[in-house]
């Protein structure tokens, strides 16, 4: 909850906010530019814990654009705080 009031008393309006394997999901998730549906895991080895993300991308084609509309469901995540690297 203190994020968020830091982001409104930054004259921010945060929607939400996500962790950071869902993050690098979006991003790629943005820049794939194939349609084939796509398992793909997300691993970040912090100094303190571990956190795994599975997520699942597929897209279609939009005809009247010709371009490639990226969907993204994200599986699981998971967090374990005494597996870090430290």
């Amino acid at each position: 909850m203190s994020l968020v009031n830091a982001a409104y008393l930054a004259d921010l309006s945060p929607l939400g906010i996500i962790n950071e394997n869902t993050a690098a999901a979006i991003h790629f998730a943005i820049t794939r530019n194939d349609t084939d549906p796509i398992n793909i895991g997300f691993f970040n080895l912090g100094s303190h814990n571990l956190q795994i993300t599975i997520a699942q991308f597929f897209g279609t084609l939009d005809e009247v654009k010709n371009k490639n509309i990226e969907s993204l469901r994200v599986l699981s995540h998971v967090s374990v705080s005494n597996a870090g690297g430290l």
